[in-house]
Order: C-alpha cells, then sequence, then structure tokens
C-alpha cells in the first residue's frame, strides 16, 4: 500500500513536468522543399519505382503540377470577390467548373503521358500514393 501512494505521488509530481515539455514543443515550420522531398520518397517507395522510372515519372508530375498549379491562380481569381449581380455569380461558376475540368483535363493528359513510358500498375501505385501523402500529411497537420 505504502508503495502504491509513493508511486502515485511520483507520477503526480512529474506531471507538470510532462505538461510543460510539451508547451515547450514548437512546430517545425513549413518546408515547401521538404514537403516535396519526402512526397517524392514517399510516392518512390510506394509505387517500387526504381531510380530511371522515379526520374521520368517526376518529370512528367512536375510538369502536370505546374500547369495544375497555373489553374489554382485562375481559380483564385475567381474566387477572390463575390460578384454583385446574379449574372456574375453565374459567370463565375461556369468559370469554376471551366477550370475544374481543365484541370481534370491536364491529369488524364500526363496520365495518358506516363502511361506511355512506365507499366501502369507503377502509375496507378503512384496515383495512389499522392493521394495517401497528401492525407497523411493533412492529418498530422491538424494533429498539432
Amino acid at each position: 500500500m505504502k508503495r502504491l501512494v509513493i508511486m502515485i505521488i511520483s507520477l503526480l509530481m512529474m506531471l507538470p513536468a510532462v505538461a510543460q515539455q510539451r508547451e515547450n514543443k514548437q512546430p517545425r515550420p513549413f518546408s515547401p522543399k521538404q514537403f516535396e522531398a519526402d512526397m517524392r520518397q514517399y510516392i518512390t517507395e510506394q509505387a517500387n519505382l526504381n531510380s530511371d522510372e522515379a526520374t521520368t515519372f517526376f518529370k512528367l508530375f512536375n510538369e502536370m503540377n505546374d500547369k495544375k498549379r497555373a489553374a489554382f491562380e485562375r481559380m483564385k481569381q475567381v474566387k477572390r470577390q463575390k460578384p454583385s449581380t446574379d449574372d456574375g455569380c453565374a459567370e463565375a461558376i461556369r468559370k469554376r467548373d471551366k477550370i475544374d475540368i481543365e484541370v481534370k483535363g491536364i491529369e488524364q493528359h500526363y496520365h495518358n503521358k506516363m502511361l506511355r513510358v512506365l507499366p501502369a500498375s507503377k502509375v496507378y501505385d503512384a496515383i495512389m500514393a499522392e493521394d495517401g501523402f497528401h492525407r497523411r500529411a493533412l492529418k498530422r497537420a491538424t494533429r498539432r
């Protein structure tokens, strides 16, 4: 019984130190370069790409993402300010839909290019790995 009381008191005394340690942990700042490197490594491992396949895949992957980023920038311009009229709102909706379709077209175009130079199973695994990486990154970011 005496040992149990001593253990409980010891644990209670350690709680403030543990809580302070958690408070002092600084979240590390977001680094786009590190994010890209981590994603590249994750995709390479999950899709089981050798170095030549990874080079080929990421050349196309980066081209695709550059074009998608440009489309997303245009989307931001459309979203920036709500039009004041119904006609303006209808036009903004049409522009957003058009850009969404354009993004899917870009993905389809580059996926077809990837399929010409890599086995379909590896392209599939790479696409799934990218989705999984983003889900994991989002979960980690929301836990902080």
